[in-house]
């Protein structure tokens, strides 16, 4: 296997090498080692407190003995396992976020997580040290003594809910405190901490100790903690060291300072980037800037590699200290050495603006690496370098200087409406004024929404004078338009101050002397006078010619009564008056404000009395409200001779649409028995439906019987029926000749009919069991050249329904012949239109015939082949496991390198040692497995553990979880749990337990997930889980951050800069067939700029694609930005599809149990579909909580779903019991949908299902099956079935209106071109297509009526147009909503 192992070689030289970090015991003694006497304890025990970025160990236990520095985040202790309250957690995850991706938290939400915890009554230990650590260092836009004096507040609330104070609590106190640069003692802190016998000191408070001394150049002090550390035999570690050199070099002693670096190395301890960024930072202090270049240039020589932060913390240094001489030099380090810094540049300038230091801020602004931020609006660190100067209150003269040199030297664009914006946002209005002074020197436009801040914080703190000041300003600033800024004073200041209590005389007298004209003065008295209910005075005043805004007396009109202030004579007086001067404009006005009025809660008497009123006055109405004010008028119990008489208001009448309704299925036991009920008499109808529904049941005997019955009178058949008879006797009789006759029929008797494909596809498949192998072909092909169009005409609108079929063809064809006709038939479809050519089950189906066949040539001719025409590699595992078997190694090199190419390296090497392990070659798994760079995916990795999970190959996973152990990346808990997996389906709780007490071994934090499943699985056998659950809904909210390639994460947000969605999804494509994923971080980026840009089609594509990953964790990310109520569904919708495509939806449905009230948001028809596919053991425990959810609420159309999957996948026991259950369900269940389906999918039989199942309702819930009917026999070309279908409709209690002009207008034409005449008198269709054509037109806001239309939902609508077809989901892939 020499080969294989050879393979890796070209991929090494691609991946960063692996660092190496060796731990060893601490060495001998130097002469400056005698003042830290590092004690000989192995070097791992001393990493506990090693001084790693705050963002990777700030949630560590401090009290943990042992913490791998370079443990993932994902398997330490995170905030969400602190956290007990839910407001608290949520906020908490917040900060770990932030700290995560930032380095920093912000004040505000310091705030607020104080106020949480006083809220809360209570905190953790946990909790206490993430509130002390986020009052330190992680402030960066605070000064220290702003930071000081939220930590005393802090300890504040601490003190105040009983907060418990163990040396962790204490520690954290001290820290804040070191940070926050305040006083204290050392000694007095130790003398305090032997007092309290129950806060014993360990390492980590002698570490803070240590640096205290250290901070003050004290060096005996520090030596004194050194022998105290020395006594409890506590290990030196590299944070001791740093202290150290910073104290060497605080006291001026350089050489001593480099004689720590010198020691740290002879005690088996390198020195770090933190070492060496520590004696720069004491260098800088000095003015040293050589010394600093000096420092680099070893760390250089080391091999040790700088972060942004480590640089920036010297630039901070030699600001704070006035040495601005180097600084640029610095700078220039940091570009040329340093890459990904410009969160460590923006944290540098938050600093140095806090502390005052504003030049240099714009230096290290300058410095950044401007490109990342391309093609992002708002998140420039210009916009963030002027907020920040505006939020600490700079001079708005300094602001404007520094806003003027960006756009000098670095052609860096600030509009002074954005500073404006933020002014008025983060300071005073005098000071957000000064800036709009300058905006009018430059003649840029000022915007209303700029005061809008100010007005309401004025408001709200009931500050008259402050909210006058605010208008004044707006008025001098909008000189010209001051009418338009009437709706921004009244909105924000007049009324939220007239709510408090202030007088209006006083209000109106402020606006006047603050300079707006009298007319507009008049119309904010009019505004208040509305707001007070003061009706007659308004009245009298509009009367008398003074202006108004109808917009503002719209809006308070509207609750008029609701606020139980305004009676219905004022109320139209008041119209009438505004009539009176916008006689034409206010008629939309006035019909909102009777139907908002309607709507409020009131009384029969109050609203006839209104309405009566209101046709006195002969107020018209605009027709598109004629349905809502009727039906509110009714539900009010208004009579209807009163409703009548509002006929005569509604002007403009628009046309009525039609809404949609779903149906119920009858069973064929009730049609035989309306057929024995016909006593002998002819019912050729209920015959023909009834022999359809026998052949398409399988139902040989009764249909033959029925037939029987049918030739002894002569009946005609149609094309459906014969090519329902056809597929009997082809699938269910396997009787090739009967299936050829009836295929010769429909070809004679009805050429035009092309609707046979199934028929066709069933009788190549006998044919094939026969070995007639160019029969077959034959067949296909005769059909194919007679209707290829409506081949393709059906491929297009529904994805292909035919693939499974042909899948089994290819399986037939693999079982009677070789590999190469298989390849051949394959082919054959693809090219005669029966299925698509990128069809990937037909793929995967040639490749098992060239593996059963075992030709290894013949096996990587076709897989290079489909990896060149699909990019994609079917079978490729199995590919991997013959060779791998045959001990072809040069063979094997080649599978990989082909593989690789559509899979990518990693992904390629992993499911290789996958293969491997399964052939039992251990060895040579390892050996890939030490691949230089080489690191963990989870896509194919789970993918393997679910191979050897399904087949049950313990040995093999076992094998797996083993030898992946130490794979950089590696998801422990995720291998471990599918381990755990196997166990439980075993029913070995013993070994589960084995493997759960890895965790702990291991130090592995399990997810709540995990936890949740070894406890459901304990409980399941009688046990008890010895740990806490989590809640389901904890399960839902963690998901684990994917793991992603720079290279292609990069070229992604390349895209991203370049506003490239769609190559950004192509990029998502690549990683997925990798086994990659897009950081949640990038997806909410892309999410949110496609909201901003309002491109809901291409923001549903991209949650489609996130969901066919299984990319549960961005589409969690997307949820909690602002969407709209519709974008919000389709998202949770898509999580769903994502959690079973992932494999784990038992997560999900677990959180819906429990949660059955949300199921609303994440159920959809292909959800259920998707769900009976890919885990149909799972169905019953949906439809229980789809059940319980029936129950508990008010009837929602969950239920719907349900009956349309029971419909759609003729389900007709499930459906019956469903609809004996719940027989409410029939009242409610919209029938566009299965009716779209049944048309689409050609089932004559669900359609009419659906007739038979609502002939006793209203006619009216029968309009849309018949139609589709209607439109399906059209399509069919069954002119005779169809002409049958028109009639069976009239006589069902439907009208010529009720039949869309669509339907009627393909039945004429299929009806004219056979020589038929048309059975409606002549020019009915024209005049209904003439004036159906007139209406449509205008707008028509009815369109949410209750009964059916032709048409899906909004929502049906976009899904259907905008959902990429998938082969994942045959024949219901189509609109998700009900």
């Amino acid at each position: 296997m020499a080969a294989v192992m050879r393979m890796a070689t070209p991929f090494r030289r691609r991946l960063v090498s692996l660092h190496r970090f060796v731990f060893t015991s601490l060495g001998r003694e130097s002469s400056h080692a005698a003042a830290v006497r590092a004690t000989a304890v192995h070097w791992r025990y001393s990493v506990a407190e090693t001084e790693v970025p705050v963002a990777r160990r700030l949630y560590a236990s401090v009290a943990s003995p042992v913490i791998n520095v370079n443990e993932k985040p994902n398997n330490s202790a995170t905030i969400d396992q602190l956290s007990s309250d839910s407001a608290l957690a949520d906020l908490l995850k917040q900060l770990d976020d932030q700290v995560r991706r930032w380095g920093r938290v912000d004040k505000e939400h310091v705030h607020r997580l104080l106020s949480l915890v006083t809220k809360h009554g209570s905190v953790s230990t946990q909790q206490s040290i993430m509130v002390l650590k986020c009052t330190g260092s992680l402030l960066v836009k605070e000064s220290p003594s702003e930071r000081n004096a939220l930590f005393e507040k802090a300890k504040s609330v601490l003190q105040s809910v009983g907060a418990e104070v163990n040396v962790q609590v204490y520690n954290a106190m001290l820290r804040a405190k070191l940070e926050n640069k305040q006083p204290f003692s050392p000694v007095e802190v130790l003398s305090e901490l032997e007092m309290e016998k129950h806060l014993l000191p360990n390492r980590v408070t002698y570490q803070l100790l240590l640096s205290k001394f250290c901070e003050k150049g004290d060096i005996e002090g520090a030596s004194t903690i050194l022998e105290h550390m020395k006594s409890q035999n506590l290990p030196v570690n590299e944070i001791i060291f740093n202290a150290l050199v910073k104290g060497h070099v605080t006291k001026g002693d350089i050489s001593g300072a480099k004689a720590v670096l010198t020691t740290m190395s002879e005690s088996g301890m390198d020195p770090t980037a933190d070492t060496y960024k520590t004696l720069m930072c004491g260098l800088a202090e000095k003015g040293d800037i050589a010394g600093v270049q000096e420092c680099i240039k070893e760390a250089e020589r080391a091999s040790i590699k700088f972060y942004g932060r480590h640089l920036y913390d010297v630039v901070v240094s030699m600001a704070s200290n006035g040495q601005n001489e180097g600084i640029d030099e610095i700078l220039s380090q940091i570009k040329e050495k340093v890459s990904r810094y410009n969160q460590d540049a923006l944290n540098c300038i938050f600093q140095l603006v806090a502390e005052g230091h504003d030049d240099i801020a714009y230096r290290v602004f300058s410095a950044m690496d401007h490109s990342r931020f391309q093609g992002q609006p708002g998140q420039s660190p210009c916009t963030t370098l002027m907020r920040i100067m505006i939020i600490k209150g700079r001079p708005v003269e300094k602001v404007l200087e520094i806003r003027n040199k960006l756009q000098t030297d670095n052609k860096f664009s600030v509009s002074l409406e954005e500073i404006a914006n933020l002014a008025f946002h983060y300071q005073h209005s005098g000071y957000a004024l000064k800036v709009l002074e300058a905006m009018k020197k430059e003649g840029c436009d000022i915007k209303q929404h700029y005061f809008w801040p100010v007005l309401k914080d004025a408001a709200e703190s009931r500050n008259v004078k402050g909210a006058m000041e605010a208008v004044a300003g707006l008025v001098k600033c909008m000189e010209g338009k001051d009418d338009l800024v009437v709706g921004t004073i009244f909105r924000w200041a007049i009324k939220p101050l007239l709510l408090k209590g202030e007088p209006l005389e006083t209000l109106v007298s402020g606006v006047r002397d603050a300079g707006l004209p009298e007319a507009e003065v008049e119309m904010l008295k009019i505004a208040g006078l509305l707001s007070l209910g003061k009706l007659e005075e308004v009245a009298k005043l509009i009367n008398a010619g003074t202006k108004f805004s109808p917009a503002i007396l719209k809006s308070e009109l509207v609750q008029s009564f609701s606020q139980s202030k305004f009676n219905s004579v004022e109320l139209i007086k008041v119209i009438q008056a505004a009539q009176s001067q916008l006689p034409s404009h206010f008629i939309d006005a006035q019909s909102g404000v009777l139907l908002g009025n309607l709507k409020t809660p009131l009384t029969q008497a109050t609203a006839t009395k209104l309405v009566t009123e209101w046709i006195n006055a002969d107020l018209k109405l605009f027709r598109n409200f004629e349905k809502p004010v009727k039906l509110e008028l009714q539900r009010l119990g208004v009579a209807s001779e009163v409703i009548q008489k509002m006929n005569s208001l509604f002007v403009d009448q628009l046309q009525e649409q039609i809404s949609t309704e779903e149906l119920k299925k009858a069973s064929i036991e009730e049609m035989e028995q309306r057929l024995e009920r016909s006593k002998g008499f002819r019912v050729p109808i209920l015959e023909r439906t009834l022999l359809l529904k026998y052949g398409r049941a399988g139902m040989v005997e009764k249909a033959d019987s029925l037939k029987r019955v049918l030739d002894q009178r002569g009946f005609i058949y149609g094309p459906d029926i014969l090519r329902t008879l056809g597929t009997l006797a082809a699938k269910d009789k396997k009787n090739l000749e009967e299936a050829l006759t009836y295929k010769q029929q429909l070809e004679t008797e009805h050429p035009s009919f092309g609707s046979y494909a199934i028929l066709v596809l069933h009788i190549a498949n006998l044919q094939l069991k026969a070995k007639k192998f160019e029969d077959a072909l034959s067949t296909m092909q005769r059909f194919s050249s007679l209707h290829l169009s409506n081949l393709q005409k059906s491929g297009a609108a529904d994805g292909y329904i035919n693939a499974d079929l042909c899948r089994s063809l290819l399986v037939t064809c693999s079982e009677e012949f070789e590999a190469a006709k298989v390849h051949q038939l394959c082919d054959f479809l693809c090219q005669n239109g029966f299925v698509k050519e990128d069809t990937f089950s037909l793929a995967n189906q040639v490749m098992i015939a060239y593996i059963k066949k075992g030709d290894a040539d013949e096996i990587l001719a076709v897989l290079e082949n489909y990896i060149t025409k699909l990019n994609k590699a079917p079978q490729f595992s199995e590919v991997f496991r013959i060779l791998i078997e045959k001990e072809d190694a040069d063979r094997l090199q080649k599978a990989v390198d082909l593989v690789a190419t559509v899979s990518g390296e990693m992904s390629t090497l992993l499911h290789l040692v996958a293969s491997f392990i399964e052939c039992n070659k251990i060895r040579q798994a390892r050996k890939v497995l030490e691949t230089p760079g080489l690191r963990a995916l989870t896509k194919p990795l789970t993918e393997a553990c679910e191979r050897f999970l399904n087949s049950d190959k313990e040995k093999e996973l076992e094998q797996l979880v083993e030898c992946t152990k130490t794979l950089q990346g590696i998801d422990r808990d995720e291998m471990l749990l599918q381990l755990m997996r196997l166990y439980a389906k075993r029913k070995d709780t013993k070994k589960l337990m084995e493997v759960f007490s890895l965790y702990e071994e291991e130090r592995i934090r399990p997810r709540p997930r995990t936890l949740r499943y070894v406890a459901k699985v304990l409980e399941s056998q009688g046990q008890h889980a010895p740990f806490e659950v989590p809640s389901a809904e904890q399960v839902l909210e963690e998901s684990p951050q994917p793991a992603s390639s720079d290279t292609l994460e990069t070229a992604a947000q390349d895209a991203f800069k370049e506003k490239d969605v769609a190559k950004i999804m192509e990029i998502k494509e690549k990683m997925d067939a990798q086994g990659e994923e897009l950081s949640s971080k990038f997806v909410t980026n892309v999410a949110r700029f496609l909201l901003t840009r309002k491109d809901n089609q291409m923001f549903r594509k991209f949650a489609h694609q996130l969901a066919e990953s299984g990319d549960t964790a961005g589409l969690l990310a997307i949820r909690k930005l602002t969407l709209s109520k519709n974008l919000d569904q389709f998202v949770h919708q898509r999580l769903f599809l994502a959690y079973l495509y992932k494999n784990k939806i038992e997560e999900l449905l677990d959180y819906l149990k429990e949660n059955p009230e949300h199921l609303s948001k994440y159920l959809t028809m292909t959800g259920i579909n998707l769900l009976n596919e890919k885990k149909p053991e799972l169905l019953p425990s949906l439809v229980s909580i789809i059940e319980t959810h029936y129950e508990k609420s008010d009837k929602s159309l969950i239920a719907g779903l349900l009956y349309n999957f029971y419909m759609i996948n003729a389900k007709t026991e499930e459906l019956d019991n469903l609809l004996k259950k719940y027989p409410a369900i029939k009242d409610r269940v919209r029938l566009s949908y299965v009716c779209q389906v049944a048309r689409r999918l050609q089932k004559e039989d669900m359609l009419q299902k659906v007739i038979e199942i609502h002939q006793c309702d209203n006619p009216r819930r029968l309009i849309v099956p018949f139609n589709q009917m209607l439109l399906l026999k059209c399509d069919q070309g069954d002119w005779i079935s169809a002409l049958d279908c028109y009639k069976s409709a009239l006589k069902s209690g439907l009208t010529f209106e009720d039949l869309w002009v669509r339907s009627l207008q393909t039945l004429a034409s299929l009806l004219t071109g056979n020589g038929q005449p048309l059975p409606w008198q002549p020019g009915m269709l024209e005049k209904r297509a003439a004036s159906e054509s007139s209406s449509a037109r205008k707008p028509d806001i009815s369109s949410s009526s209750s009964s059916d239309d032709d048409s899906s939902s909004d929502s049906e609508k976009e899904e259907a147009k905008e959902i990429p077809k998938s082969n994942k989901i045959q024949n219901t892939r189509k609109p998700d909503a009900v």
